[in-house]
């Protein structure tokens, strides 16, 4: 969750999810373009599990607030990480876009270029439901790849940290399947991207992350 962004000083963030759950966490950052967006980080058990494009009530406090701000956001994006999880919520209504941005000093932060993938084939794989998925992939490196999913999708997955990743390389059959943690999501229009760790414990990793290293070498 990078861009032009504000540092946060004590500002809580009280939420309140689609099934009316009770959250508490913090509010890390802002982004003020295109829109206001606020990036919040709930540590702890349990945390909220919001699906990418869903609404969650939002109340700001603290921080040097000298009321409650009330509000409405929409999650766009999502990292897990081992001690907690964090969201961005664009947020919507009538919010006090100045009162909140002049708690906070300026910064900003780069992104980083993705690799290539083209005509990798990859297919997600749930074994407590049977549930097979096939996505499409956006970029892929030896650590990892991400992938463009359905919304439909990431509504189920919303609870899921952890997949079964079935991994198809041009020319260099048989599919691979690689353990894989979902580390973040993001809504890009109308599908969502995950990023997607492979599991550094799993046996046989290595071999398979020659593979796609000779993959990316030659591709």
């Amino acid at each position: 969750m990078r861009g032009n962004v504000t540092t946060i000083a004590d500002l809580r963030v009280h939420l309140r999810g689609p099934n009316k759950e009770q959250f508490r966490g913090r509010c890390t950052d802002l982004d003020a373009e295109p829109e206001l967006r606020a990036i919040v980080e709930f540590q702890g058990s349990p945390v909220p599990a919001i699906g990418l494009g869903t609404k969650a009530e939002l109340s700001f406090r603290g921080g040097g607030l000298v009321a409650n701000i009330d509000t409405e956001g929409v999650a766009i994006a999502r990292d897990d990480e081992q001690v907690g999880r964090r969201y961005c919520f664009s947020l919507s209504g009538s919010v006090p876009r100045d009162m909140l941005l002049a708690l906070a000093n300026r910064r900003t932060a780069s992104r980083v270029k993705s690799r290539s993938a083209n005509s990798v084939r990859a297919v997600l794989l749930q074994p407590e439901s049977g549930m097979q998925s096939a996505v499409e992939v956006h970029d892929i490196s030896t650590d990892g790849l991400s992938v463009m999913i359905k919304p439909a999708l990431e509504e189920s997955l919303a609870g899921t940290m952890e997949t079964l990743v079935g991994l198809t390389l041009p020319a260099l059959p048989p599919t691979m399947y690689l353990r894989a943690f979902i580390r973040n999501r993001r809504l890009c229009g109308t599908v969502v991207l995950y990023g997607l760790q492979f599991d550094r414990d799993m046996a046989g990793l290595s071999g398979m992350q020659e593979r796609i290293a000779a993959y990316m070498r030659g591709g």
